[in-house]
């Protein structure tokens, strides 16, 4: 949850405005709630509590809104409702929660639930950005996906020529790679797992890249010289052909 249009913002008795929260818990109560209300709630990942910042709770006692237009209105449906909400800092998880209220001089109000988040689902396939020449570096794009995402898991995939009989790249896990000489004659893919509060997607995976190149060592007096700038594939070895003729030429 992230409130950044929403009039008025509840987020702004939390102080989190703009920030991305757990979803409110509401409690319609029979009577109007008394000042001084405490909560918690616990689940999978421990315990979220008033006392502690984690968790917080708006009522018609707490609320607090500079919204000249809409400010009075949130406050007044709280008070019609006598509505308690709970908002979690952290997004929740699935898995089983139960809830707290407690009420000066009365019984706390409990309930449970189980929260079933969906994991993330690919929307749009990953892809790769950068260049098609050993030392050359690519670059992740996560791609398209619902379940607002917290994290991602990339994995670099060595595969044929025609992208074909893919193998993991040892320790390409990052969301940059770096093409190697183990790469040249073959294609590469990246492999992306989105997670969230409920869990690790399954894993989606890019077109694979053109044939990646080994650029050509050329002779240089003593030495020699490896070209890993200027244009790729045929048309740079064309070139430096080209090169190497105009310095015989030369030397002749």
């Amino acid at each position: 949850m992230a409130s950044d249009t929403e009039s008025p913002d509840p987020l702004e008795t939390c102080g989190w405005q703009g920030q991305q929260v757990g979803l409110p818990l509401i409690a319609l109560l029979t009577q109007a709630p008394a000042a001084g209300l405490t909560a918690s709630v616990s689940g999978p990942a421990g315990s979220e509590t008033t006392g502690d910042g984690t968790l917080c709770l708006v009522d018609q006692n707490t609320y607090q809104s500079t919204d000249p237009v809409y400010g009075p209105t949130g406050l007044a449906i709280l008070k019609a409702d006598r509505a308690v909400l709970l908002i979690p800092r952290a997004p929740l998880a699935s898995g089983p929660y139960s809830v707290d209220i407690a009420q000066p001089g009365q019984p706390d109000i409990r309930w449970s639930f189980t929260a079933d988040i969906p994991v993330p689902v690919s929307q749009g396939s990953p892809a790769i950005n950068g260049g098609e020449a050993v030392g050359q570096h690519l670059t992740a794009f996560n791609g398209g996906w619902t379940g607002d995402p917290t994290g991602y898991a990339y994995q670099w995939l060595r595969c044929d020529a025609s992208g074909a009989n893919c193998t993991s790249i040892p320790g390409a896990t990052g969301s940059t790679y770096t093409l190697t000489g183990a790469d040249a004659g073959n294609t590469i893919r990246l492999q992306v797992i989105a997670s969230n509060s409920g869990g690790a997607s399954a894993p989606a995976v890019s077109r694979p890249t053109q044939a990646i190149w080994a650029p050509p060592t050329y002779p240089v007096g003593g030495g020699s010289f490896t070209s890993t700038g200027g244009s790729s594939g045929p048309e740079g070895s064309r070139r430096a052909q080209s090169a190497r003729n105009r310095r015989r030429a030369r030397c002749a």
